[in-house]
C-alpha cells in the first residue's frame, strides 16, 4: 500500500498543480496557444523546423520498417531514421498511437508545452528536495525555467527543448546518488536512452 502511495506521489504531487498553472501561463505568453494547433505550421521558420516537419510527414505516411523509426523517400538514397530527421521517440509514439490529426500537421507545439510543464514541475520538486519551502521552490522554479538558455532552446530549437527537463532529472539523480552513496545505473541508462532517442546530438 505504501509503495502504491509513493508511486502516485512520484507521478503527481499536490504542489505540481501550481507548477502546471505557472508553466501554462509562461507558455501562453512566450509561445502562444495558437502553436498547439496541428494545422499551424507557419511558425516553423528555421531549417531544423523544416527538416523535422518534413521528416515527420514522410515517416507518418510510410509503412513500418525495421528498425522502428526508419522511413524512405525523403530526398536520400536508402532509408532514414526519424531520430535524425524529426523528434525521434515522440514521432514514433504518435505513429504507434495512430494520432492521425498530426499526419499533415505538426506536433511540435504540443511537445513544447509538455516540456515546459515538466520543466517547471521537476525544477520545483528538485528545489523542495534541497530543502526550500514550497513558495521558495516555486519562485526558484520560475527563475531557473525561464533562464536564457532554457528559453532559447524552447523557443528556437524545439528538438532540444525536451533536453531541459532531462537535465533537471540528471541533476536530481546525481544529488540523490551522492546522498545515498549509490549509483542508480538503470535510471541513468533510461535517461540516456530518452536523450538519445529524442535527439542523438544531445549526447555529444
Amino acid at each position: 500500500m505504501c509503495a502504491i502511495s509513493n508511486r502516485k506521489r512520484f507521478l503527481f504531487e499536490r504542489a505540481d498543480t501550481l507548477s502546471i498553472a505557472i508553466g501554462t501561463v509562461y507558455f501562453t505568453i512566450t509561445f502562444g496557444l495558437q502553436k498547439l494547433s496541428p494545422g499551424n505550421i507557419a511558425w516553423l521558420t528555421n531549417s531544423d523546423h523544416h527538416a523535422g516537419y518534413l521528416g515527420w510527414r514522410f515517416f507518418a505516411q510510410d509503412s513500418w520498417r525495421w528498425p522502428p523509426g526508419m522511413f524512405s523517400g525523403y530526398g536520400w538514397r536508402g532509408d532514414l531514421s526519424i531520430v535524425n530527421s524529426g523528434l525521434g521517440l515522440w514521432d514514433v509514439g504518435l505513429k504507434v498511437l495512430n494520432f492521425r490529426i498530426t499526419d499533415e500537421g505538426q506536433s511540435w507545439g504540443l511537445l513544447s508545452l509538455l516540456s515546459v510543464l515538466v520543466l517547471f514541475i521537476l525544477t520545483a520538486r528538485l528545489l523542495r528536495e534541497l530543502g526550500l519551502s514550497q513558495t521558495q521552490a516555486q519562485i526558484g522554479s520560475v527563475i531557473l525555467s525561464t533562464t536564457p538558455l532554457f528559453w532559447w532552446t524552447q523557443r528556437l530549437w524545439l528538438n532540444f527543448s525536451i533536453m531541459a527537463p532531462l537535465l533537471v532529472i540528471a541533476v536530481s539523480l546525481y544529488i540523490r546518488g551522492r546522498r545515498e552513496s549509490m549509483f542508480p545505473i538503470f535510471k541513468w541508462l533510461v535517461l540516456l536512452f530518452l536523450a538519445a532517442g529524442m535527439n542523438p546530438f544531445s549526447c555529444f
